[in-house]
């Protein structure tokens, strides 16, 4: 099987109707912190897959995320399905850049990090350009780095201040940034609903500091 074919076998193992109270409540806590979809966004398959992509990598159920719990468990899959899984573990989700582009694969920075990756990309890099700033999860796949399908592209005219949250971010010294994500991923669905709202009027962070924030957007 290749990288995809694992991701999507890992969301229909853990992702049954056996734990469907469970989701429930998982998705009522996501929309909470990511904004609530009601079915008719654009981006409506997107965040559905970003949320699964959270479930399985960062909800804690009894300080355990679904994935741990799994592995955890005694094998009933091929020893090599579950090496893939552990490997799953060490996955990096953040904000990136995209910094270079080959047709089957793209170089991109952390912004939070400052550390650039050099990712494989099924099916070619169609969608991806230079500069494009989007949420991600990388997660390694024999010796290669891979993105989920759960991808959040923000709009250009954000580029700069999202760049410069970031530089803030660290220079506070913060080291948790999921909450930070999920209010980007809030923003952008209010961007993506409310079209006529200019988007320097949604991505606001004035509790990092005094700056003018405005001039970002010169």
């Amino acid at each position: 099987m290749v990288f995809r074919e694992y991701y999507d076998r890992l969301i229909e193992m853990l992702a049954t109707e056996d734990n469907a109270t469970e989701i429930m409540h998982a998705k009522i806590e996501f929309w909470r912190a990511t904004g609530k979809m009601h079915g008719d966004e654009p981006s409506f398959e997107s965040r559905m897959a970003a949320f699964f992509d959270w479930y399985l990598f960062e909800k804690k159920v009894n300080g355990v995320t679904p994935l741990e719990a799994y592995l955890a468990e005694e094998p009933e899959e091929i020893e090599i399905e579950r090496e893939i899984y552990r490997e799953f573990l060490n996955n990096i989700h953040s904000i990136f850049i995209v910094k270079e582009i080959a047709y089957n694969a793209i170089k991109v920075r952390d912004l939070f990090t400052r550390l650039d990756y050099f990712l494989n990309i099924e099916g070619g890099s169609t969608g991806f350009y230079r500069g494009a700033v989007f949420e991600g999860r990388i997660l390694p796949y024999k010796g290669r780095l891979y993105l989920s399908p759960a991808l959040c592209f923000y709009p250009k005219e954000s580029r700069r201040i999202i760049k410069h949250l970031f530089n803030m971010v660290r220079k506070a010294g913060e080291t948790g940034i999921l909450p930070l994500i999920h209010r980007l991923a809030y923003m952008n669905l209010k961007w993506e609903t409310y079209r006529n709202i200019k988007v320097r009027d949604i991505y606001k962070f004035e509790e990092y500091g005094n700056v003018r924030w405005w001039n970002l957007w010169l």
